[in-house]
């Protein structure tokens, strides 16, 4: 499966391939908003520059070899975020992840992202259905799902491991047929 490189959202927002020569602006962004994200993202509390250097690579691999679609956000220039879908062998059961840097919040930056990303691999990438996983808690994560036009469809009990801890999770998809 080829994976497309870019996706243009707005004039000033697109998402595109991460490479090897975003790796640092990447580890700058968990640097300087690591209190947030370490909140529901695990990895975020111990992540090092090597641990983030060696999880990029692989996943710019993965991205090549058309397994997963990996994205920097970029909004008026900068490095904003990352957005990817897992599982891209399996149509049904692809599986998207999402954050965003703490100055591009509160812009819509997120759910245009994630809508635009929905829309490329339902007419590009031939996925049919897209689960998107929040733990319960997580009313941020949960809200752009909302306004990216994914459904709830119900709650997973003891589903994702936040710090160590069971939580149970809020699950929402969305599928091609969707308007």
């Amino acid at each position: 499966m080829t994976v497309i490189d870019t996706i243009p959202v707005s004039e000033a927002l697109e998402l595109r391939a991460l490479a090897r020569r975003d790796i640092g602006r990447f580890w700058e962004m968990i640097e300087r908003d690591r209190a947030h994200l370490e909140t529901w993202l695990t990895w975020a509390e111990s992540a090092t520059f090597e641990s983030t250097h060696d999880f990029l690579e692989e996943q710019i691999v993965q991205h090549a070899e058309g397994r997963m679609a990996n994205y920097g956000i970029w909004w008026n220039g900068r490095l904003a975020g990352k957005i990817d879908l897992r599982n891209l062998e399996a149509p049904a059961e692809t599986n998207v992840g999402y954050f965003l840097a703490a100055f591009a919040r509160g812009n819509g930056v997120m759910s245009a992202s994630l809508r635009a990303l929905a829309r490329a691999a339902f007419t590009r990438l031939s996925v049919y259905r897209i689960e998107l996983v929040a733990a319960l808690g997580n009313m941020e994560s949960r809200r752009v799902a909302e306004r990216a036009g994914f459904a709830f469809e119900g709650i997973a009990r003891a589903r994702v491991i936040v710090h160590g801890k069971l939580h149970d999770a809020a699950v929402y998809a969305r599928v091609a047929s969707d308007p």
